[in-house]
């Protein structure tokens, strides 16, 4: 049964509410008003770097409290959950597979993993082992790339002889190349560590995160919420609106990040953002117009 009374603010966080360590100007006060007319306000990211109970502290303590968990849904969730469905969760209560997976990615990601009942393998596993000789775990059935700033030759080679001696699939957590740190610099992003395995492995990895449709189906509790009812706010043409159009919710596009207004121009009319905004609270102004 749909629930016509429900409506749900999707917002990016880089760009949209944060810009590194520093909250985006009035975003603290957009998402007050939200809240206070009725919205549940949704967090969806592509950054791999935290788990969503880390997000839920640095949310609370940049200016941001009351989110919870539920709210935070991170690249890292939506891998998770995609796996779980694929059969990897290990909790001896569903009749996991018992497959394992090899992650590349910072500690916040991999114990997202770990608390969704995956078997994690890491380079640390493999330690004083050469790259060449080392006996490969036949259970590892998935390769997992999210961001590190740690990667390495030694994390491609393992990740490599994997996917082709294990037949193990690729899945990059978005497939952000780059993402931008503090407006000032571009920062390689998963994708494009996932690339570099794909390209010695012969395999194209498969990508999650937006504009994968499959997160809408990781988020709790949108199931029975009517799609004219969610919004999706971002500052990326390419992952955020796109993933607005790719499974159906109106979308808006706030200038405090990537794309600008010429680069909206760019694309046809059908992959434009049904609005676009300088600012999260005007944005939030033209949804309790048309909502």
């Amino acid at each position: 049964m749909t629930n016509e009374n429900e409506h749900v603010i999707c917002l990016d966080g880089e760009g949209v509410v944060w810009h590194g360590g520093t909250a985006v100007p009035h975003a603290a006060e957009a998402i007050d008003m939200m809240r206070k007319d009725g919205f549940r306000v949704i967090i969806l990211t592509n950054n791999a770097s935290r788990s969503s109970a880390q997000y839920v502290a640095r949310l609370a303590n940049g200016g941001f409290p009351g989110f919870e968990e539920r709210d935070v849904v991170t690249s890292a969730v939506a891998v998770s959950r995609y796996l779980t469905r694929l059969g990897f969760k290990n909790d001896g209560n569903n009749g996991g597979s018992g497959r394992k997976i090899f992650v590349i990615g910072t500690e916040g990601f991999i114990s997202e993993m770990q608390k969704n009942g995956m078997t994690v393998l890491t380079t640390s596993n493999f330690d004083g082992q050469d790259i060449h000789e080392m006996e490969l775990d036949p259970t590892v059935g998935a390769v997992i790339v999210g961001s590190s700033e740690e990667f390495s030759y030694r994390h491609v080679a393992i990740a490599t002889r994997f996917v082709i001696e294990n037949d193990a699939m690729l899945l990059s957590a978005n497939q952000d190349g780059s993402y931008p740190y503090n407006r000032r610099v571009l920062i390689p992003g998963a994708y494009a560590l996932a690339k570099c395995i794909g390209t010695a492995a012969s395999r194209n990895p498969i990508v999650l995160g937006k504009p994968n449709p499959a997160v809408f189906e990781t988020i709790d509790g949108l199931k029975d919420v009517p799609k004219k009812n969610i919004w999706m706010i971002g500052d990326r043409m390419n992952t955020d609106i796109k993933f607005a159009k790719n499974v159906g919710i109106r979308s808006i596009l706030v200038l405090t990040g990537v794309s600008k207004q010429e680069e909206v121009q760019m694309y046809d009319r059908s992959d434009r953002p049904d609005f676009i905004c300088p600012n999260l609270i005007e944005a939030f102004t033209i949804i309790k117009n048309t909502a």
